[in-house]
């Protein structure tokens, strides 16, 4: 059995930030990522979704992907 998406976090440490790869072999993606981050804005990198991403008040953050594609979402500097 093949899974048709993938989300890995990378938490990242105080000097460095972290990221959220979501990537789809499929249909479009959507998926709920606790990033322990509050309140933090997040950007596509790949440029995939030109929207911004904002957690929640406990680092909550609802991120996505296109179908077939993968989007590397980072914090927004």
């Amino acid at each position: 059995m093949y899974l048709n998406y993938y989300v890995y976090l990378r938490e990242g440490t105080n000097a460095k930030n972290g990221l959220v790869l979501v990537m789809s072999r499929g249909a479009a993606k959507t998926g709920s990522v606790n990033t322990k981050k509050a309140n933090t804005v997040y950007i596509d990198l790949t440029g995939n979704n030109a929207e911004e991403i904002t957690t929640d008040s406990t680092g909550v953050g609802i991120f996505k992907t296109p179908a077939g594609k993968i989007s590397l979402w980072v914090p927004k500097q």
